[in-house]
């Protein structure tokens, strides 16, 4: 497990981008849910991350699903399937779970 303190991840002092699932008929959602999916970052790097869910301490955890540009944090440990752990102003982005398989 990687925390976002070990890897100095970037802080969002904006807002976080919400959207939809594209696979599915899910509309734009505002606020971040239990197994959604976000993105972190590391300067130009992105870390997008799945079924993260909130922990007791207020943390968030969740599963490294990939990094763009791919391997660049490798050495790091951030690997494809490695969990993380870090907090909601890391957010940069965030997308529904897809729960809904119709496609529109």
């Amino acid at each position: 497990m990687i925390t976002a303190a070990s890897l100095n991840l970037d802080s969002n002092n904006s807002h976080i981008t919400f959207s939809g699932s594209r696979r599915t008929c899910n509309t734009i959602k505002y606020e971040f849910s239990d197994g959604d999916t976000v993105c972190l970052r590391k300067g130009d790097i992105d870390i997008d991350v799945h079924d993260v869910m909130r922990q007791l301490e207020g943390t968030l955890k969740g599963v490294v699903w990939n990094v763009d540009p791919f391997a660049t944090l490798e050495s790091e440990g951030v690997i494809e399937g490695v969990s993380i752990v870090f907090s909601y102003h890391n957010i940069f982005s965030c997308s529904e779970r897809n729960t809904n398989p119709r496609i529109c």
